[in-house]
C-alpha cells in the first residue's frame, strides 16, 4: 500500500492542507507545534478510525478538529494494488463518522 494523497480539512492545526505527489519517502519538517504529529494522527486515523488521541475504539474523535471547527476530514489515496480513496469525516461533533 502506498499513500500518493493525503488531504486535511479542520484537522487539528491544519485548516485545508494537501500532500500531492508523495513519494516513497516523504520528509516533513517544522517548528514545535507546527503540526508534524498531526500529519501521522490524520493517517492513522484515515485507515483505522483512531489514532494516539482516541481511545482504541476510536471515542474522542472531536479533539481531532481545528478548534472552533464543526467537522473535519481527511481524505487519503491510496496507489498500488489495494488503490482506493478513503474519505473520512466527522460532523456536528455528534458522533457521525462518514466514511
Amino acid at each position: 500500500m502506498k499513500l500518493e494523497r493525503l488531504r486535511l480539512r479542520n484537522f487539528r492545526s491544519h485548516a485545508e492542507t494537501v500532500f500531492a505527489d508523495l513519494g516513497r519517502v516523504n520528509l516533513i519538517r517544522g517548528v514545535n507545534g507546527s503540526g508534524k504529529s498531526s500529519i501521522a494522527d490524520a493517517i492513522e486515523w484515515a485507515l483505522t478510525s483512531k489514532c494516539r488521541l482516541t481511545d482504541e475504539g476510536g471515542k474522542g474523535a472531536d479533539v481531532l478538529a481545528s478548534t472552533g471547527a464543526a467537522e473535519f476530514s481527511v481524505q487519503a489515496v491510496l496507489a498500488g494494488e489495494q488503490a482506493r480513496v478513503l474519505n473520512r469525516a466527522r460532523t456536528g461533533r455528534d458522533g457521525t463518522i462518514t466514511i
